[in-house]
């Protein structure tokens, strides 16, 4: 689902996990404009105190988003439900509980409404401005297995890819609650979607290639292969994660065998390729000048990469289980990662310390 007011998204691949092992009854996929959040089948706001603390102890983390004033974070868990935490004082303001779902997966965009895209039992999207519902739409039977959804920096395009090969766009105006829907047919069996920084462009990725999908002109137009430029390998590895650059000028994914590639999107030229994973890099994110690149993955290290000088700046552990989601401050001074052991952390981007814990 990176920079400003950044968001960051789930990993694809271990919402498959959870697919495939059949633990995955319902899944949520929400994004968080600001405002409010809408659940699967109903809302419970929890009121912080003393009643919920370390009530999401050991709860993994499956998404995280900044808002546009920097000093909110939203933080999703499996079975805890969304919660906004106020960075100033580092304290957990308001939860909202998301019932017969078993993780919820967050983006962020501005303005002043939330969004959800849920599938399961219930495929439907759901557009939230404050308690109000003001779009509510269920999606078509094509969209039997979703693996995927992003929404757009300024919170007004909402995307879902579905395996069947069909993407569904929804454009939203805020102001009027006037919602149009889009659906296009794409390439099958796709993982991710991420939508650019300015929305006008979708990256598309499956098993072996990239995909970018104007917007404009409602169809593809350039593509390459995830291996083009890169080192052979005895064996094909999927992508586990996405990130644009703020600028829309690179593209970073990071695959199950823990490499990370960095493509220019104009050229689809490599410009960049590391192990920063010794298992699988599950989380990737650009700083606001795109070129500072944090990893981190399986192994339980941060990273923080010079992209221009090739050259690692500083790692540094503190999570007890693999990290799921990183996101750089808008002043890019902090980083936050969130992982499975359900810690939140907040990092100093240019020295990799640990500052504090975040509920």
């Amino acid at each position: 689902m990176g920079r400003g007011p950044l968001r960051l998204r789930s990993s694809c691949a271990h919402r498959r996990g959870f697919a495939h092992l059949g633990y995955l009854r319902e899944v949520c996929f929400v994004a968080l404009l600001m405002g409010g959040v809408l659940s699967v089948q109903q809302v419970f706001r929890s009121p912080a105190g003393p009643a919920n603390e370390n009530a999401h102890a050991l709860q993994p983390v499956y998404g995280m988003g900044l808002d546009t004033t920097g000093r909110t974070l939203w933080v999703a868990r499996e079975r805890y439900g969304v919660s906004h935490v106020d960075l100033r004082d580092g304290q957990e303001v308001d939860r909202w509980m998301l019932f017969q779902s078993e993780a919820s997966f967050v983006a962020q965009g501005g303005g002043d409404v939330a969004t959800t895209i849920r599938f399961g039992f219930d495929n439907r999207i759901d557009v939230i401005r404050g308690t109000e519902t003001i779009y509510s739409e269920r999606l078509p039977k094509t969209f039997d297995v979703v693996s995927d959804t992003d929404i757009s920096h300024d919170g007004r395009i909402a995307v879902a890819v579905a395996n069947s090969g069909t993407m569904m766009v929804w454009t939203i105006d805020r102001e009027t609650a006037q919602v149009a829907t889009y659906l296009h047919a794409v390439p099958d069996q796709l993982d991710h979607v991420s939508v650019s920084r300015d929305g006008n462009t979708l990256a598309l990725v499956n098993w072996e290639s990239v995909y970018l999908w104007s917007r404009a002109e409602g169809q593809i137009v350039a593509s390459w292969k995830t291996t083009h430029g890169a080192k052979p390998t005895k064996v094909g590895h999927r992508a586990d994660t996405i990130a644009w650059s703020p600028d829309g000028s690179r593209i970073a994914l990071g695959f199950d065998n823990g490499i990370v590639r960095v493509w220019d999107t104009a050229s689809q030229s490599l410009v960049w390729e590391h192990q920063a994973d010794p298992y699988k890099a599950s989380a990737v994110a650009f700083d606001s000048t795109g070129t500072r690149l944090a990893t981190g993955g399986f192994d339980k290290q941060v990273r923080m990469w010079d992209l221009d000088r090739a050259s690692l700046i500083w790692e540094a552990s503190h999570h007890l289980q693999a990290i799921h989601n990183l996101a750089f401050a808008g002043d890019d001074r902090h980083l936050y990662s969130g992982g499975l052991d359900g810690k939140v952390c907040e990092w100093a981007a240019a020295s990799g310390t640990i500052l504090r814990n975040l509920p």
